[in-house]
């Protein structure tokens, strides 16, 4: 089977986003493992409405991160398994292990 890889461009826009919301750059590899995964499911499974793996970085992970700094330490668990939400309950904390 052939390996799934992002396009150019895409590790750099996560890792500018995480350095303007003051986010360790040490989430970025799970991360993009997370975003290879989804993109490469997404083109088989229509998980989600956006294509675009560029896209896929702002409008799932970084908005999903956005609300970090106001969660006051508690780590948020979605209800339903939303692939945006996935992020934030997986790594609410920068000092949290990136597991």
């Amino acid at each position: 089977m052939k390996e799934h890889t992002l396009p150019a461009g895409v590790a750099d826009a996560l890792e500018r986003g995480l350095a303007a919301m003051q986010l360790d750059a040490a989430l970025a590899p799970p991360l993009l493992t997370y975003l290879t995964l989804l993109d490469r499911w997404n083109r088989t499974y229509n998980l989600t409405a956006i294509r675009d793996p560029l896209e896929m970085v702002t409008r799932h992970l970084l908005d999903s991160l956005a609300m970090q700094p106001y969660l006051g330490g508690r780590h948020p668990r979605p209800t339903r398994a939303p692939a945006p939400a996935c992020p934030a309950s997986r790594w609410p904390s920068p000092a949290r292990s990136c597991r």
